[in-house]
């Protein structure tokens, strides 16, 4: 542990980096100069507290969240196909080595 600390500002604003937008949180703790273990958990805990807010709320998901929905879908999708491509690339190398 470093025990360094951290601005609650800064803390909001890698939690935002990450959340909001399509960076991942090795991304991010890497280029900020922060573990990525502890971003890890930033992100964890304002997900938690997000969702609780909105659990407590109207139940409605707020633009954000829909974009955030939407990209995640996108990133599923690439995901799977690529998976199927590497499964199909395994199953051919195999065969041929046979």
């Amino acid at each position: 542990m470093s025990g360094r600390k951290y601005t609650p500002e800064f803390r909001e604003q890698l939690v935002r980096e990450v959340i909001d937008t399509s960076r991942t949180i090795a991304e991010v703790s890497r280029e900020n100069n922060v573990p990525g273990q502890t971003l890890g958990i930033w992100v964890n805990d304002a997900r938690r507290a997000r969702q609780e807010n909105s659990e407590n709320g109207d139940g409605q998901i707020t633009e954000t969240e829909v974009a955030e929905l939407a990209r995640l879908r996108r990133e599923v999708q690439k995901l799977k196909a690529e998976k199927e491509f590497l499964g199909n690339a395994a199953a051919f190398f195999a065969k041929e080595y046979r």
